[in-house]
């Protein structure tokens, strides 16, 4: 992958965003406002449920900016009148689906950043490392995992409910809004299957607010995830998924 095909497919890319700016605003500016505003409101001002709210909205701003946006943009990919525009450019199947992470990163930064700026303002870093581990583990998951629905789908008529449907059930199946420490055993077990409670969890121990999970543990399992995650993306671009341009 050429660095100068890269970034020109980057720019060619955000100039292509420019047809789904309504949708791209409302779900890496709107959605993520709407639930720090919810933070702020039932938090009551006090500290722990502003810190507990504040790293649920990290681990759900990476997931809101990196999952929809991108496999939508790469279902889409399959359109058509899409096809024969990529068919004219000199670029790999490698570097189109790299160039739709990187150009969704460019939106999804300014959320993240403003969550972790708010964070800083309500707590002290214990150990700022487990944070930008989350962080990066999260943004690489959720990316390769919405690489890998669009490919599925490849239509976002298709896709699109089923991306609302995971939407829905990040936010009831995973501790954004309370500690673990208030569940059942049975139920805390149970959400420990979700890779999103270790990534939540391992900025909580960034902020010192420790979920009684080991931050080793989370990181071996995101990481093992994220390596399967890549193999099936390999497995499944290894002959090829776009004609036009799977010979390049």
């Amino acid at each position: 992958m050429g660095l100068r095909t890269f970034v020109a497919s980057v720019s060619f890319t955000l100039k292509m965003y420019r047809l789904y700016w309504a949708n791209l605003l409302s779900v890496t500016v709107l959605l993520p406002a709407t639930y720090l505003a919810v933070i702020a409101i039932f938090s009551g001002g006090a500290p722990e449920p502003m810190v507990v709210g504040l790293t649920g909205y990290v681990v759900m701003t990476c997931f809101t900016t990196m999952v929809y946006p991108v496999a939508l943009q790469v279902a889409n990919t399959f359109e058509e009148q899409v096809l024969e525009l990529y068919a004219s450019l000199p670029i790999s199947l490698g570097e189109l689906l790299a160039s739709i992470v990187a150009s969704q990163l460019v939106f999804a930064a300014p959320a993240l950043v403003f969550g972790l700026m708010t964070l800083s303002l309500v707590t002290s870093w214990v150990n700022p490392a487990y944070v930008v581990a989350s962080i990066l583990l999260s943004i690489s998951v959720f990316s390769t995992l919405a690489v890998l629905l669009g490919l599925l789908f490849k239509s976002r008529y298709k896709l699109d409910p089923v991306l609302t449907l995971l939407m829905m059930l990040v936010v009831v199946v995973s501790p954004l809004y309370y500690k673990l420490g208030s569940l059942s055993s049975y139920w805390k077990v149970a959400l420990m299957v979700n890779p999103i409670t270790h990534m939540i969890c391992l900025v909580r121990e960034g902020v010192g607010l420790s979920e009684g999970v080991s931050p080793i543990t989370s990181i071996a399992y995101l990481a093992s995830l994220l390596v399967a995650l890549i193999a099936l993306l390999l497995y499944k671009t290894r002959t090829g998924v776009l004609t036009v341009i799977e010979g390049r």
